[in-house]
């Protein structure tokens, strides 16, 4: 199997493509590597649900569980972007 390397997915979220996961750029959005690995974190999997879009639903959605929605972590608060 292949993964296919969709940097485009970046400018369809806020702040795409700066995104910091433990410290570290993290360019493989949505993915649960860095490596651009065919598995997706709940992110990724939650983007893709939403038609790779960026959704009211997606923005407010705590895709990691960690008490901040994906909006609030990626930089759009008030899900405006």
């Amino acid at each position: 199997a292949y993964a296919m390397c969709r940097p485009d997915f970046q400018i369809r979220i806020p702040n795409g493509r700066s995104v910091m996961r433990n410290g570290m750029s993290w360019d493989a959005v949505g993915h649960a590597e860095a490596s651009y690995t065919p598995e997706k974190n709940v992110f990724g999997l939650a983007f893709l649900a939403a038609g790779t879009k960026w959704t009211k639903e997606l923005c407010m959605a705590d895709s990691d569980g960690d008490g901040q929605s994906n909006g609030v972590e990626l930089g759009d608060p008030g899900c405006v972007w």
